[in-house]
């Protein structure tokens, strides 16, 4: 049973009893001036009630066919909210937990010392306002098919969105076609950034329009790209920062009271550099020159300056310089121009000339024997180009004398074997040399037969088996690599040698099957007929 007592009416209590008896509600009304009167009446019903459905048992068990009460389950499960606590951020209600199953409505709330119904804030997710700077929020939802609500746990304070702070730069060319970068290195914040450029009133930003700025249509990326209606105007950039109030805007671009203009001028210098000597190449060196586009180039010849003609063809960076005679003598320079400029930009001019005729010396190093290798010595050759190599032969002719100079065919590198065919005669190097004229010979060899293998060559160890012997060279001619030969004598010493398989190298260790012998060793040299033998030690004596 339920007892509502309403407010006062015109001086009369009218009280309420509902009585619930067996799924039913029983309702009794009755006014009066005395609440005595009303009481009285309750009891009443209550006991009409008891002596119609008994006194409930606490330990009866539940019936599962008693007939439904009539109200609606009790809502259950819980909703919290996700989002950032600052102003202009959204926060959203979240119902995964929360139970039941109907249309859910929300209802937004705000608290500074009571909670209060923020008006029409009734979606899933709400917008903070200025005006909920410092205050808590709460969200109370409700499901249809259940009664009672579920309320959030509260968010807050709720602070500001933080002003954005920093500075954007303008960086690039002040000419129609230049892309102009915003550098946002030193903007605040870190959330995404978004750019307006905008272009200022005709004449820039002189002090008579300088907050006449307008948006520029589309132009929202991080660079822009110069137009023609830009032209006599001064460029900004103004950038806005997720997560952060306000703006930034760039200085005016150009600075000052420059304007953008059409295309400039090409500035900068270019140069010649190489030898401007015929059969030479001159190459135009444009690392001075102003600007960043495509660069062309045309080669230029006069015999008198200031009258140039365009030699037809040459319009690359480089120009090889042709023996014709129109060159020769004749002097050259090159124009460039690039893409995005206007005008051009001349070298100074050089004079072509034969090139200057080649001094030094070379000398041929190495032994002149069959079979060795010279070697041309070009280190005190006069100029810096490459170096081409020929080399000479001569025989000698009826009466003892020399003859002349030949080529010998194939032999142009910087070194050169004697062979057979060369016994008792002459050979030289001619040398030439790029950028120069003329040629060095060097002074003739005469090839010899090589001198066969002279010196000594000596042992020394003990002759006991298991130690080691030595060859000593020190003694030996030539200047080749050495070979080696141990041998062992007969029993007792003497004729017939034998060489000692695998002994090859300049020492040897001593084996029994050396025992009652002698030993020694025979030397080669690379570069030299021949061969030295030491002398014997021995007999070789068991330890």
């Amino acid at each position: 049973m339920a007892l509502h007592m309403p407010p006062r009416r015109g001086g009369i209590i009218l009280v309420i009893a509902h009585l619930r008896i067996g799924g039913r509600r029983v309702i009794a009304k009755q006014g009066g001036f005395l609440m005595r009167k009303t009481m009285v009446l309750v009891g009443i019903v209550l006991v009409l009630g008891l002596m119609l459905v008994g006194c409930p048992s606490d330990n009866a068990p539940p019936s599962d066919n008693a007939p439904p009460l009539g109200n609606a389950p009790p809502l259950t499960g819980t909703v919290t909210i996700t989002g950032t606590a600052e102003v202009g951020q959204t926060l959203t209600a979240n119902t995964a937990d929360l139970g039941g199953n109907g249309n859910i409505t929300f209802q937004w709330q705000r608290m500074r010392n009571t909670w209060h119904n923020i008006t029409n804030a009734t979606s899933s997710t709400y917008v903070l306002q200025s005006y909920d700077l410092n205050w808590y929020i709460r969200v109370i939802v409700t499901r249809s098919g259940n009664s009672d609500s579920v309320i959030s746990a509260p968010v807050g304070l709720i602070t500001n969105v933080p002003t954005l702070t920093g500075g954007v730069i303008i960086t690039g060319n002040t000419w129609v076609g230049q892309t102009l970068t915003a550098n946002t290195s030193y903007l605040g914040g870190s959330g995404y950034i978004s750019f307006q450029w905008q272009r200022s009133e005709v004449g820039g930003g002189s002090p008579a329009n300088l907050l006449a700025w307008t948006n520029i249509s589309g132009a929202t990326d991080s660079t822009y790209i110069l137009g023609s209606g830009d032209v006599n105007r001064q460029i900004r950039v103004v950038v806005t920062r997720a997560g952060n109030s306000g703006r930034v805007n760039s200085g005016n671009f150009p600075s000052s009271f420059s304007t953008i203009t059409n295309l400039p001028p090409l500035i900068g210098t270019v140069s010649v550099t190489g030898n401007t000597w015929v059969g030479q190449t001159l190459t135009a060196n444009t690392a001075a020159l102003g600007g960043s586009g495509h660069i062309s180039f045309q080669w230029q010849h006069s015999n008198s300056p200031p009258h140039w003609d365009n030699i037809s063809g040459a319009t690359s960076s480089t120009f090889d310089i042709p023996s014709w005679s129109a060159i020769r003598n004749h002097y050259v320079r090159v124009s460039v121009t690039r893409s995005g400029y206007s005008g051009s930009v001349v070298s100074g001019w050089r004079r072509v000339t034969d090139p200057p005729l080649l001094d030094g010396t070379v000398r041929i190093e190495g032994d002149a024997w069959v079979g060795q290798t010279l070697t041309a010595n070009t280190s005190n050759l006069g100029g810096s180009g490459n170096i081409s190599f020929q080399w000479l032969r001569r025989a000698r002719v009826v009466g003892g004398a020399w003859g002349n100079w030949a080529n010998i065919s194939g032999e142009t590198g910087s070194t050169f074997v004697a062979r057979a065919i060369d016994l008792d005669r002459q050979v030289a190097v001619r040398v030439t040399r790029a950028n120069n004229s003329g040629y060095v010979i060097s002074w003739e060899r005469t090839i010899t037969n090589i001198p066969a293998l002279t010196g000594t060559v000596s042992v020394t160890g003990t002759t006991w088996v298991g130690h080691t012997l030595t060859a000593n060279t020190a003694g030996l001619g030539g200047s080749g690599h050495i070979s080696f030969q141990w041998q062992r004598s007969a029993i007792g010493g003497g004729a017939p040698w034998t060489n000692i398989s695998g002994a090859t190298s300049g020492i040897y260790i001593l084996q029994s099957g050396d025992v009652n012998r002698h030993i020694r060793v025979r030397v080669t040299r690379a570069g030299n007929p021949g061969n030295v033998y030491s002398g014997t030690v021995g007999p070789i004596f068991n330890w």
